[in-house]
């Protein structure tokens, strides 16, 4: 029986991925955004882990990319900003009577400050970012140890990502799952796993 509900932020909840940031940072500098996302990854998931401060990850970005401050604005107005996808938040104010609702998510810092001044914070009953716990959804130990935190197991938890290999490890460690693609689609989730 499900007791909780753990979804991930990026591309569920707000529309703003890091996908879509390495995207940006590619056109920025006209380069390929695979070609990007490889010399970006080091200092990014330094950044995410909690490892690097946001300071040092903004001024690396920078020279790794020469980019110009202007650019390097931009990109902070991006990442460090919330798109939030009502119909989602929908979803889970109404789910919330019957399930708690938590957050688990890969997320520096200053975006983790920026949620949780949101306006939607508090319907999270528990949330575990990845610059807390210093580690991050590739490694299967971040979901068993906030399954820890919550005293759940996963087969109590639906797990929601729009990343279908963080679906995948949760789905191996006992989790019921959900492939977020976009919003309507969270109205045919049957409970009843």
């Amino acid at each position: 029986m499900i007791k909780a509900i753990i979804t991930d932020w990026h591309g569920v909840i707000d529309r703003k991925t890091f996908e879509k940031f390495v995207v940006l940072i590619a056109k920025e500098i006209d380069e390929d955004p695979i070609k990007c996302r490889k010399q970006i990854k080091k200092i990014a998931t330094a950044w995410t882990i909690g490892i690097m401060g946001s300071e040092q990850f903004w001024t690396q970005l920078k020279s790794l990319f020469n980019l110009k401050d202007s650019q390097i604005q931009k990109l902070k107005d991006y990442i460090l900003s919330i798109d939030l996808d009502e119909q989602v938040v929908s979803f889970f104010e109404n789910n919330k009577n019957n399930y708690q609702i938590t957050l688990l998510s890969d997320c520096p810092a200053d975006k983790a400050n920026v949620i949780k001044n949101s306006k939607i914070f508090g319907l999270f009953k528990a949330t575990s970012f990845s610059c807390d716990k210093h580690i991050t959804k590739e490694n299967p130990q971040f979901f068993l140890n906030f399954l820890e935190e919550l005293r759940l197991s996963a087969d109590d938890c639906l797990y929601i990502d729009d990343n279908k290999k963080h679906i995948d490890t949760a789905l191996s460690l006992g989790f019921k799952t959900h492939l977020f693609g976009k919003a309507e689609d969270l109205t045919s989730i049957s409970f009843s796993f």
